[in-house]
């Protein structure tokens, strides 16, 4: 299964299509292990993917689960929607201060991020990249966990999520299921079956109708939980494409090759590097010293790096070869349906011809931006 976002060339949401990816199963006998501690589990994978095994204590958890950080430090663990890129967390750990958030993957690449969504009621928060990366994720299970069972979780040593086991305790309820853990090292992480499929994010949360008196307890938000919550995902709340305001076409130069700008809306990071354009316009040979030769290159290569990064350009002109430094923005469009104000000098730039746009969600659409896997009935 996979998600998917919508796309466009140059201003659009990046889509996405990794499958769930784990280690290859291990033909090896079990390590012993301390008393209490679940065994390392081979999972049988979906048709085409690959077996995934859960590492034994000690040696990091799923490519799904990410740290994430608050002014640098640990503050809670999330869980990455496979092929999308953004991530369900428990809102409670986050605290009250929201800023310098970041997310770190299970390879130790790290990255900022926003809050796209949250809701206190079920202590859902959905955290979103600023740029495209890291979409190893979890698939949601189809069956609610019952009572008493086992299921392989994580837990915060330090900075860094180790497995433990975590065991449901009474039947899943429309606000999730009591669990038999607690305390923040816990909050966010996600619980996975025996099928390596996700059931649900741990939280602090009461139960819906307990009204504002009642004490939060630790509790798994189950995959309906989560579907609700998503289903509620505003479009803006996508991951952005860097933007750099270029129309671009494949071209061989007199000395070089690249692609020849036709095009720079005004206002735009490309504008701002006094870029020029027209038949005979500038040369755009490499961006962050990575060549490109056509206009799917190029897009490519700025999905690669986050909105406000600089990012070094390599050009031939008229006059020789020069280098430009921009700093890349959101989209114009992307930052006013986000509601965020747009940098200044990357004013609204009027559309460019032979720029591609997503189509506009369903008016008063349920789902909108709502990860297909988790998104449920439509």
């Amino acid at each position: 299964m996979s998600f998917k976002l919508p796309q466009s060339a140059f201003g659009g949401v990046l889509v996405l299509a990794m499958a769930l990816v784990g280690g290859a199963a291990s033909a090896q006998p079990a390590p012993p292990r301390p008393p209490g501690q679940h065994p390392p589990q081979t999972h049988p994978p979906p048709a085409g993917v690959a077996a995934v095994t859960l590492p034994p204590p000690g040696e990091g958890a799923r490519p799904g689960t990410v740290t994430v950080l608050k002014g640098g430090q640990a503050t809670g663990l999330g869980m990455v929607l496979a092929a999308d890129g953004r991530v369900l967390a428990s809102r409670t750990s986050l605290g009250g201060n929201r800023k310098n958030l970041a997310l770190r993957f299970q390879d130790g690449s790290q990255v900022a991020a926003e809050i796209g969504h949250e809701d206190p009621a079920s202590d859902l928060v959905l955290l979103v990249p600023v740029k495209a990366g890291w979409t190893r994720g979890l698939t949601p299970g189809s069956a609610q966990p019952a009572d008493g069972a086992a299921l392989d979780s994580f837990e915060l040593k330090g900075n860094r999520p180790e497995p433990r086991v975590v065991r449901t305790k009474g039947a899943a309820g429309p606000g999730g299921v009591l669990v038999d853990v607690a305390g923040p090292q816990v909050l966010g992480s996600p619980a996975v079956d025996a099928s390596g499929q996700a059931v649900g994010v741990i939280v602090q949360a009461c139960d819906p109708g307990e009204g504002k008196a009642c004490k939060p307890r630790t509790r798994l938000a189950t995959v309906p939980v989560l579907r609700a919550f998503l289903r509620g995902i505003p479009a803006s709340a996508a991951i952005p494409t860097a933007y750099l305001g270029v129309r671009a076409e494949r071209a061989v130069g007199s000395f070089a090759r690249g692609v020849r700008v036709l095009e720079v809306a005004p206002g735009s990071p490309a504008a701002l590097a006094k870029l020029q354009s027209g038949p005979e316009g500038d040369l755009l040979l490499a961006v962050a010293g990575e060549p490109v030769t056509s206009s799917e290159e190029l897009t490519r290569v700025l999905r690669k790096h986050g909105v406000g990064e600089k990012v070094s350009l390599t050009l031939f002109t008229k006059a020789g070869y020069r280098q430009a430094d921009v700093q890349l923005t959101r989209p114009p469009g992307a930052a006013a349906a986000a509601g965020k104000a747009v940098p200044p000098g990357s004013g609204p730039p009027p559309p460019l011809p032979a720029t591609p746009r997503p189509p506009g969600p369903p008016a008063r659409s349920p789902s909108d931006g709502a990860p297909k896997d988790f998104g449920g009935p439509r």
